[in-house]
């Protein structure tokens, strides 16, 4: 199998227009001092390990600081980042030791999904041109459609503002990787196929386990309107349904492991051209709409659903996967390889906030085509014998027993959003941390090493760095408020100082002065021939980075949930969303039989938040 999708690289722009404006100011990624760096290590190891064991960890840095080993690598990282002037030198390894080289299934363990708020009505009820009966899960995905591709347009025009934080300006290099890109299975490691905008405007519509071509420019380049969106939508939903669901769905294979995904790819293109033309039309579409057959109840059925569906009516190579409900509910679905969640939550929030500020689908401004100017969906067929078959069954029973282990609890605790915790007097986001933290070590009785994302985009190509959140002062805080050690007043300062203790290590961090990203870059120079330095295989450097609790915070008001898949099979992943009025987590955990594993840890969450607020001598308001 061979593919020639159009190639990107990581230069920077010279382009004067919006979306580069700032692109050329921002500072590269720096090579943090050695010292400072094996100084952090210890102090972030120190409340995890024993002393005795920490005795040891003490030595092996020791002896990688004073034998030489730590100057030599260091000399060596310096020389590449010299050596990376247009780009930085951690991206090209983090993209392929975190993603591309990992070999398990992307959806659970490598994807992230977002939960969207109700949409308005209005919008739901909105009927067809001509008449008929409201369809609002076509609605809610044409207006979806409609505005992800005026985001595209914006990209392509490079008109689009770029990012800040604060008064700093982020890399924008990402986004036009964003539309038009596929991961893409290969041994031994994947790739990702971005592919030109300006050649592939189609999209990929899914219905029951069948993928549909869908065009959305008609003969003479216009954009199909949004309710010729919305036509063309129903007449997938009418045919799709009208043949049943897809007896042996293509997509469970991009479920299946990525050797398995792999092998099974080139089976799948070996049996004819027809299989390539539509493998090459799902990579290059710029984006896709999953218009399920049925709808969760409540918040985390729906969660799941985004999160993972049947398995067989995604494409989970996907770097844009919208999913539409009967019921109009919406939520998206994104792969990580090449970008972390910022960007697509700030993709996410156009479309959101351009369909609140006008529910219409006759809102539209542009020139746009009828839906009789463009040739209807086609379904992608694909030619499958025998041993592609059995491949499918082989990924669909997997993905099975995937889902059967694992676990899903979304929890809102109201009153203790940016409001409520601003009235205990300490960070947002600090508060969060120590209940998370304080709510596992109740459950576990011992801390948890725990990983926090934090952007690191204010630097050329950056992505993230791990804030190491359990502290010295975070485990004397846990350890007093899990047990009611001290008074109030006691434990309240304990909180002040692990909060105090966390903004600044999330600081260092955002500034390139973390802790893992430094140690990482120091391994990868370590020669063949060369012998592994002692600091690495330490059983503290393991277990200081085996992320038992795996944390991530997108504050927004659109969404409802989001979340992802543990990072080690014992942990959990705890994606966390600081609103005005509440702060909403949803837990994510593999299951024991009967045990509630993530209903447990949410909920203790929940409590632990509550119970800070309380000792800080706050008043619910609720």
């Amino acid at each position: 199998m061979s593919f020639q999708p159009d190639k990107k690289d990581w230069s920077v722009p010279a382009s004067p227009k919006a979306l580069w404006k700032h692109q050329h100011t921002l500072p590269r990624l720096p090579v943090p001092d050695l010292g400072q760096t094996l100084v952090r290590y210890l102090q972030s190891v120190r409340p995890l390990v024993t002393d005795e064991q920490f005795a040891r960890t003490v030595k092996a840095v020791s002896d990688f600081a004073v034998s030489g080993q730590g100057e030599e690598l260091q000399r060596r990282l310096k020389k590449r980042a010299e050596e990376k002037q247009h780009t930085s030198w951690l991206v090209e390894w983090w993209n392929q030791i975190a993603y591309l080289t990992d070999r398990g299934p992307v959806v659970f363990y490598v994807s992230y999904f977002f939960g969207f708020k109700p949409f308005p009505s209005s919008l739901l009820r909105e009927p067809p041109i001509g008449g008929g009966t409201a369809n609002a899960q076509c609605n809610v995905a044409a207006a979806i459609v409609e505005h992800a591709l005026n985001f595209k347009q914006m990209l392509q025009d490079e008109t689009c503002s770029p990012d800040f934080v604060g008064k700093s300006a982020q890399c924008m290099a990402v986004y036009p990787l964003l539309f038009n890109a596929c991961r893409i299975p290969t041994l031994p490691s994947d790739v990702v196929a971005t592919y030109n905008p300006h050649t592939h405007s189609h999209i990929l519509v899914a219905r029951r386990g069948r993928f549909f071509r869908l065009e959305v420019l008609d003969a003479a380049g216009r954009r199909l309107s949004p309710q010729a969106l919305a036509h063309q939508l129903k007449r997938v939903i009418e045919e799709a349904d009208r043949q049943g669901p897809a007896g042996c769905g293509i997509g469970a294979l991009t479920s299946w492991g990525r050797d398995e995904w792999a092998r099974a790819r080139r089976l799948l293109a070996a049996r004819g051209g027809a299989n390539e033309e539509a493998l090459e039309a799902i990579q290059s579409a710029s984006l896709v709409v999953c218009l399920d057959h049925d709808a969760g109840p409540d918040v985390s059925t729906r969660a799941r659903q985004y999160w993972h569906g049947d398995g067989t009516n995604r494409f989970y190579d996907k770097t844009l996967q919208w999913i539409v409900l009967p019921d109009g509910r919406a939520g998206f679905l994104g792969e990580h390889a090449i970008s972390d969640g910022g960007p697509c939550l700030r993709v996410n929030q156009y479309i959101l906030q351009s369909i609140f500020k006008k529910p219409s689908l006759s809102s539209s401004s542009p020139p746009s085509s009828s839906a009789a100017s463009v040739s209807p969906p086609r379904e992608l067929k694909f030619i499958m014998d025998g041993e592609v078959q059995k491949a499918v069954q082989q990924a669909q029973a997997e993905f099975s027993k995937i889902v059967a282990e694992h676990e899903l609890e979304r929890v809102a605790v109201d009153g203790l959003g940016r409001d409520g915790i601003k009235a205990v007097g300490v960070g947002a986001d600090g508060f969060c941390q120590m209940a998370i933290q304080t709510a596992y070590f109740k459950e576990h009785g011992e801390l948890a090493p725990t990983y926090e994302a934090c952007s690191t985009r204010g630097f050329l190509h950056g992505r993230t760095e791990t804030v190491r959140s359990c502290s010295r002062a975070a485990a004397a805080f846990i350890k007093a408020m899990a047990t009611c050690t001290g008074s109030s007043d006691e434990r309240r300062k304990l909180l002040l100082t692990a909060v105090a203790a966390h903004q600044m290590q999330a600081r260092e961090c955002s500034a390139g002065q973390g802790v893992d990203r430094h140690l990482v870059g120091l391994k990868m120079l370590v020669g063949e021939k060369e012998a592994v330095p002692d600091i690495f295989s330490d059983p503290s450097y393991t277990h200081s980075k085996t992320w038992r609790l795996s944390t991530s915070n997108l504050s927004t008001e659109e969404l409802e949930s989001w979340g992802y898949g543990e990072v080690v099979p014992e942990g959990y992943g705890v994606a966390y969303s600081i609103q005005k009025a509440r702060s909403v987590f949803t837990v994510t955990c593999r299951g024991e039989a009967g045990k509630g594993r993530a209903k447990a840890l949410a909920r203790a969450i929940a409590e632990v938040m509550r119970e800070i607020r309380d000792v800080c001598g706050v008043r619910s308001k609720l």
